[in-house]
Order: structure tokens, then C-alpha cells, then sequence
């Protein structure tokens, strides 16, 4: 996870210094930063559902990426209340705000994220196993 969220998070605070005189390097910044932003895919985002809660988990996962929607149109309407006059200043705050939040997340996920199976996703002794046998399994099992 650090290097899908904390080195993005250092080129965005380069894009912020960048300017507009420098906007090639400042494109390049952002995109090599939110390329690798994917490597937090593979690491937890996707697989941590799946390890914390097998039995539920695509209610997990929906929860988790319903939440991750709300920045995605919270964000504009912040963003153009931060950048009235659309100086490099008020965009460089946008741009540490946005690093901020990707050490928060680096930090957060490294201190409490488990992989462990959670007590509430446990089997409980209620739970029975149903066996489901194919048409070509029962047509085997006759011959032999």
C-alpha cells in the first residue's frame, strides 16, 4: 500500500510546485503519481473484502466502494470553492489537501487493516453445508 498511496502523494506535492510555466512536468507528475495509485489495487483495496468476511464478501466490498464514491462529487464542489480565483496558491492547497488524504490513507490502512476473519463473518453453529451435485457427476456415479 505505501507505494500506491505515499508516492503518489509526494508528486502531487511536486504537481503544486510544478506551475504553469513548468506544465509538461506537472502533467507528468500527475500522471506517473496516479499510475501508480494501481498498486494499491492488487495490495488491499480488492483483496481485503474477500480475506476479512469470505461469506459476505460483496456486501463488504459494495459498502466500502459506496463510501469511496462520495469524494468523487464532494470533491468538485470543493475544490471550486477552494479555487475562487484559481491562483497556483489555492491550487497547491487543493493539491495537499489531495496528498494529505493519501498519507492518511497509507497510514490508517498500515495501522489497523487485518486480514484476519472477522468474529461477525464466523460460521455460525446454525449454518448447514448443502452439497450440489451436477447432472454429470450423478451420471458417473452410476456407471461406476
Amino acid at each position: 500500500m505505501p507505494t500506491g498511496q505515499l508516492l503518489p502523494a509526494i508528486l502531487l506535492v511536486g504537481v503544486s510546485y510544478a506551475g504553469r510555466e513548468h506544465s509538461t512536468l506537472a502533467m507528468s507528475l500527475l500522471t506517473v503519481g496516479i499510475a501508480l495509485t494501481g498498486f494499491q489495487y492488487g495490495g488491499g483495496l480488492f483483496l481485503s473484502p474477500g480475506d476479512i468476511a469470505p461469506r459476505y464478501t460483496g456486501v463488504v466490498y459494495g459498502i466500502s466502494n459506496t463510501m469511496a464514491t462520495l469524494p468523487g462529487f464532494l470533491s468538485p464542489m470543493a475544490i471550486g470553492y477552494l479555487t475562487e480565483d484559481q491562483s497556483q496558491e489555492q491550487w497547491r492547497v487543493v493539491f495537499f489537501i489531495s496528498a494529505a488524504i493519501y498519507v492518511f490513507g497509507s497510514l490508517f490502512f498500515n495501522l489497523f487493516a487485518s486480514a484476519s476473519l472477522q468474529p461477525w463473518a464466523q460460521p455460525s453453529s446454525d449454518d448447514y453445508e448443502v452439497t450440489v451435485q451436477t447432472p454429470q457427476e450423478e451420471f458417473l456415479e452410476e456407471r461406476l
